[in-house]
């Protein structure tokens, strides 16, 4: 099955002080919001993400191939006023 890797980025905001994401059940490891993941192409994965904060605090996250392709991309998660955390998935395809 052919691969591709997947540059994921995360984009906070100045009210978040720490996140974390997963694709599957393979930790992204990051480094300065950046991190990068071999995945089989043709197949649905789930990215996971959480999130530490103030309420109002957001995370944006994309994932881009090589060719700088988007394979997916998470606008805005935002942690609810009141609240310190914030988390959440979505599914994608690699192509």
């Amino acid at each position: 099955m052919a691969t591709k890797a997947i540059t994921f980025t995360v984009t906070p905001t100045g009210k978040i002080s720490g996140f974390w994401i997963a694709v599957g059940n393979r930790d992204v490891p990051l480094a300065d919001g950046v991190g990068r993941l071999s995945l089989n192409v043709g197949v649905e994965y789930a990215l996971f993400w959480h999130m530490v904060g103030n309420g109002g605090g957001s995370i944006g996250i994309v994932g881009k191939d090589a060719a700088g392709n988007e394979a997916v991309t998470l606008k805005q998660s935002t942690i609810q006023a009141g609240r310190t955390a914030g988390a959440g998935f979505m599914w994608f395809t690699v192509s």
